[in-house]
């Protein structure tokens, strides 16, 4: 999985492969409420989409991980 946080010109300001570094429910609320937008493996993904895919915890293992 790639997730990446893009600013609004479409630049991508962070991005990791790895499951383990990705934000906590009310971190991914502040960076959306700043006006950055998120991609997972290249595909624009909501906030809801986020959230409701992770609860607000930090995910399993990636072998585990299942985000849609």
């Amino acid at each position: 999985m790639k997730f990446e946080v893009t600013d609004q010109s479409g630049r991508v300001v962070m991005h990791s492969e790895s499951a383990e570094v990705l934000y906590t429910a009310e971190e991914l609320q502040e960076i959306s409420g700043a006006g950055y937008r998120f991609r997972v493996d290249g595909k624009a993904v909501s906030l809801n989409k986020l959230l409701s895919a992770d609860a607000g915890s930090k995910p399993a293992p990636r072998e585990s991980m299942r985000l849609f």
